[in-house]
């Protein structure tokens, strides 16, 4: 809820310049995501306590998701857009994606279409997204091998 948050609301009413980091959250998430169910133990409580608190900064159209999700795809995509000075559009639309449209943001179409919504080329998007997948993949290999 960050990207719709009060830290945007000061951006926007006072002199400041935020830097936004992306991190992963939960980067133990296997590409494809958890069902939240599983993840949590009470996930239908999570997700009301989530809907209200997206309530009291204005989103009151949110779909909250099914799947913890991986957001390391997203997040390398994000980096992109840093580069070419569009991370801002592209952190909303990544949001809207997520939390408004219930887009699954792993996928190539939803990257796509993030991207281009934020005028980043979807193609550059999808190239960053593809090189941090295959990252994630060897270092998940290596891991099993190890156990």
């Amino acid at each position: 809820m960050a990207e719709r948050s009060s830290l945007v609301r000061l951006q926007d009413e006072w002199d400041v310049a935020l830097d936004w980091i992306g991190y992963e959250l939960h980067p133990e998430t296997p590409p494809g995501g958890v069902p939240l169910d599983r993840y949590l133990p009470n996930a239908d409580a999570m997700l009301r306590y989530v809907r209200s608190f997206a309530e009291r900064f204005g989103i009151l159209d949110l779909v909250p998701p099914a799947r913890l999700a991986s957001t390391r795809r997203i997040l390398a995509a994000s980096e992109r857009a840093r580069d070419a000075g569009r991370l801002e559009p592209f952190r909303a639309a990544a949001f809207d994606a997520h939390w408004r449209k219930g887009l699954d943001v792993e996928a190539d179409a939803t990257l796509a279409a993030v991207a281009d919504e934020a005028g980043l080329e979807p193609s550059s998007a999808l190239e960053a997204a593809s090189r941090s997948w295959r990252g994630s993949m060897r270092r998940a290999r290596g891991r099993s091998r190890r156990a």
